[in-house]
């Protein structure tokens, strides 16, 4: 396996995702991954039950942009369902929890996605 003909994923030992290449975007829950990949480990022994997002956000609310003090920032986000995922692409808007008021949110256009990680 090189990670160039199909996807490659790493775990490290706290189910953390390490290494992705070629495939983040079309990482779901539910995949099967190979949880620590040695000759005699079997393949496919674990499943995916949540994925982290970093989202790049873009900040245009005065209030959340004087409580942050950029008009950028980063929001680390874990899904829990595949419809949710979904909801969150380059473009959409995500709603960014008031620093101030735990009852209401923010909208913030999201620049990019990356999964970071995975459990």
């Amino acid at each position: 396996h090189n990670g160039v003909d199909r996807p490659v994923l790493a775990l490290d030992v706290d189910n953390t995702l390490i290494y992705v290449r070629f495939f983040s975007e079309e990482m779901q829950i539910g995949d099967r991954v190979t949880y620590f990949g040695v000759d005699y480990v079997r393949k496919n022994n674990s499943q995916v039950i949540k994925i982290r997002l970093t989202l790049s956000l873009d900040i245009h609310d005065n209030r959340l942009l004087d409580s942050i003090g950029s008009e950028r920032t980063e929001y680390l986000y874990w899904c829990a369902s595949n419809e949710e995922l979904k909801k969150y692409k380059k473009g959409a808007f995500f709603d960014y929890p008031h620093p101030l008021n735990t009852n209401t949110s923010i909208a913030c256009k999201i620049r990019k996605v990356e999964v970071s990680a995975c459990i």
